[in-house]
């Protein structure tokens, strides 16, 4: 009998925790050799190992979870794997480089089981979305995104979770993305607005560890760029960042614009810091005899404009020839964004401003658009967590001489798939909506709007 005991009892060991995707799934001790390990090696199973994070400085408030959590295992881990090879590229969109998305998030979905299954969520209904002719796995998928989207949630909630504010931040932004992809901008609306204001208390706090400095920053320009996005699509709303992050008022000095600039990221940076400031200022709620004042600080922002695309193609110039095809596609990323945000300011600093010129600089916009359209690599549909191609085109294809706006919608019907809450089906449909409307002068129709007000006036799916 004590044999038969002993035969059963299992040999119990240092616990393994960098095995191999194939030992982890069959909850098998792995002996973690490298290339291959010495069970796959036997059974002729190919061998892999999950990525190694780097892990932050010891100071880190996660620094302890990033040892002590284990890699997915099981169908979280097949999820993770669609994450990292399939839905991660999307996310990013122009932006193939982003520090937080490549580096941040990763690392936190060892630190943080939040984090982790929020990151699933999303894999899960990226997933769904290319699956969507088959109703078995839309209906499977939905399943998937909800049971992971609630638990994410719950571990938030839970007092397992670390509570580390990055952590929840993160969060933050995944559920923005979950909720803009879903279609549910209301929703996201509340996840940014309660991101905005954890970030707020956060920025007012001294920071001794260099990796939470570095993650703080960021989620800080994550975040400004979400805000901006949502203050473009809700046309009423007016950016909380620059009330937060940058202080209550436009004259604050926050610094001049750089004279030159040593990567792409940080002319994306300098520029997004200058185009919050411009929807701020479009969307102040003042009465009617205030608006020289508004003129005049549109006016204090061109110049800074000037000097950004004045370093900005200088860099071009020096290091066009050393950029990769990504490189140059955000190169273009971010002059089709000037030029439509110059336009805008352009338009409401100089009202009489002649259709002619307007147009010229129209067609900039589209034939930047148009560029970045057609060198895209992937045929399938996906989710950009940031604007890109689709607020510049909506903004033509309803402000510009209608020929112009014939060119841009045409060309929003090309594009494949939603950039955070921005969707080529339905702004195309407004836009084309909205031309009729005026052709026939048809009584009692709005022409203007935010995306939503206007999706619902003409009854278009949003």
């Amino acid at each position: 009998m004590e044999n038969a005991l002993a035969k059963k009892a299992r040999a119990r060991g240092p616990k393994s925790r960098g095995g191999c995707k194939c030992c982890k799934i069959r909850h098998v001790k792995c002996g973690e050799e490298k290339p291959s390990c010495l069970r796959c090696t036997r059974s002729g199973t190919r061998c892999e190992y999950f990525p190694k994070f780097a892990t932050p400085d010891a100071t880190s408030s996660v620094s302890m979870r990033m040892i002590l959590c284990t890699a997915p295992s099981g169908r979280d881990s097949r999820g993770f794997d669609y994450f990292r090879h399939n839905t991660l590229s999307g996310l990013m969109g122009f932006r193939h480089n982003s520090e937080f998305w490549n580096q941040t998030v990763l690392q936190f979905c060892e630190a943080s089981p939040a984090v982790l299954h929020a990151v699933l969520g999303l894999s899960a209904l990226h997933e769904n979305l290319l699956n969507d002719t088959r109703a078995d796995a839309t209906l499977s998928g939905d399943l998937i995104f909800l049971k992971q989207y609630n638990k994410s949630i719950k571990l938030l909630q839970s007092s397992q979770e670390d509570r580390a504010v990055s952590s929840t931040l993160i969060c933050c932004v995944l559920f923005i993305c979950l909720e803009n992809f879903s279609g549910n901008y209301d929703k996201a609306l509340v996840h940014l607005q309660s991101g905005l204001s954890i970030l707020e208390n956060w920025r007012m706090e001294d920071l001794e560890s260099a990796s939470e400095i570095k993650v703080r920053e960021n989620l800080t320009q994550v975040f400004r760029r979400l805000d901006i996005q949502a203050t473009t699509f809700m046309d009423s709303r007016q950016p909380l960042i620059n009330a937060t992050t940058f202080g209550a008022h436009l004259s604050e000095k926050d610094g001049p614009t750089p004279v030159s600039f040593s990567s792409l990221q940080e002319a994306q940076e300098e520029l997004d810091r200058i185009g919050i400031r411009l929807v701020y200022v479009l969307t102040l709620k003042s009465p009617e005899k205030d608006s020289t004042t508004r003129i005049l600080l549109l006016q204090g922002l061109a110049p800074r404009f000037h000097s950004w695309k004045k370093a900005f193609d200088a860099f071009s110039e020096r290091e066009s020839q050393r950029m990769d095809t990504k490189d140059l596609r955000l190169s273009v990323m971010l002059g089709l964004h000037f030029q439509t945000a110059i336009l805008m300011l352009e338009v409401r600093v100089n009202v009489v401003l002649h259709e002619q010129e307007t147009d010229v600089k129209f067609m900039r916009i589209i034939n930047l658009s148009r560029s970045l359209i057609q060198s895209g690599v992937s045929p399938k549909p996906s989710y950009a967590s940031e604007m890109g191609v689709i607020a510049p085109l909506y903004f033509t294809s309803m402000s510009a001489s209608p020929y112009l706006r014939q060119q841009a919608i045409a060309l929003l019907r090309t594009v494949k798939g939603k950039e955070g809450p921005w969707d080529p089906r339905t702004t195309s449909r407004i836009a084309e909506e909205v031309m009729v409307a005026e052709r026939i002068n048809k009584p009692g129709v709005p022409l203007s709007g935010s995306v939503q007000f206007l999706a619902a006036a003409h009854h278009i799916p949003c």
